[in-house]
């Protein structure tokens, strides 16, 4: 298949293009930035393009005569703190998915994978009880409203074409090698103690999150653009329900001695008690034990510290 990844240099966007590429998949990359970051290795194995996903010519561009297989649509904007211009966070992350679902209209694309967040839910229900594509929502700031309505939208338009070639999944807190923070700062105790520095958080030892690792989100997003049929159109990614004292402990296992300090935020502006069963029993998703996903970030740190140390030794 030839996928357009938009976004590609983004978080999940770097190991989708790389399971997409071992899976044997032609991969056109449209990025805002034209530096390759961390898919640089892959340089002769990947069309690059360089421009802004929610213009309708630089994705026409971007398809090319060649035609696109599958699409996945990530790109991620957050306005200036403080900023109350909302333009660009609905261009890029709203208007920008809108021009791609249209594109199923006119265009043979078997598939559209959306990412949309479990921010849609809102805060976890106080009474704890397990979330999943049929229950309320109650967006998260813009942001969960605009991945809400995108998923609306693409709902619509299946409804239109009588297929289900636009598919949305919630994505929960992704954590793994690559990012300095990630998603509600659940990267941090890894990637600080991996490189001998103290690590502090604003989340208190007993707020929850729902976590899942990002070559897992990958696998599953590779899964659905592969996929000759879909059963749904809306998949919750799901994930391990943890505390950050578990993440702590998981970090310690790996690097005992680690210097971890914690806030006084008890509550994660997200769901942490997540239903990944639709996707466990349509795609055999799962999801990697918490001390396996926090060993491969320190283990990533600790990898790339080398290098640095090689690299500085070598130019001194």
């Amino acid at each position: 298949m030839r996928c357009l990844v938009v976004g590609a240099r983004g978080f999940v966007g770097v190991d989708l293009v790389r399971e997409l590429l071992d899976r044997g998949h032609e991969v056109v990359a449209l990025e805002i930035r034209g530096d390759m970051g961390r898919l640089t290795p892959y340089a002769d194995r990947i069309t690059w393009l360089t421009g802004d996903s929610s213009s309708i010519e630089t994705l026409q561009k971007a398809i090319g005569p060649a035609g696109i297989d599958a699409i996945y649509y990530g790109p991620f904007f957050r306005s200036p703190a403080g900023s109350h211009d909302l333009t660009g966070e609905w261009a890029t992350m709203g208007g920008g998915a809108l021009n791609v679902f249209n594109l199923c209209r006119a265009l043979p694309i078997k598939r559209i994978v959306f990412p949309s967040s479990t921010a849609v839910h809102g805060i976890q229900p106080a009474d704890g009880v397990t979330l999943d594509e049929t229950s309320r929502v109650q967006p998260f700031m813009i942001y969960g409203a605009t991945k809400l309505l995108c998923e609306y939208f693409a709902r619509q338009v299946n409804a239109d074409l009588g297929e289900k070639r636009i598919v949305s999944v919630r994505l929960s807190a992704i954590y793994g090698p690559g990012a300095d923070i990630a998603s509600r700062g659940v990267n941090i105790f890894a990637v600080q103690g991996a490189r001998g520095n103290p690590a502090q958080i604003d989340y208190a030892p007993g707020a929850r999150v729902c976590v899942a690792h990002v070559a897992d989100t990958a696998r599953f997003l590779a899964d659905l653009i592969e996929a000759e049929r879909c059963e749904h159109d809306l998949y919750e990614l799901g994930g391990l329900d943890v505390s950050f004292g578990d993440i702590a402990d998981a970090v310690r296992a790996a690097v005992p001695g680690a210097e971890l300090g914690f806030g006084n935020e008890t509550e994660v502006p997200l769901p942490h008690n997540v239903s990944c069963a639709r996707a466990a029993s349509e795609f055999g998703l799962s999801h990697m034990p918490l001390i396996d996903g926090m060993r491969s970030v320190v283990d990533y740190e600790r990898i790339r510290g080398e290098r640095r140390r090689q690299t500085a030794s070598q130019t001194a």
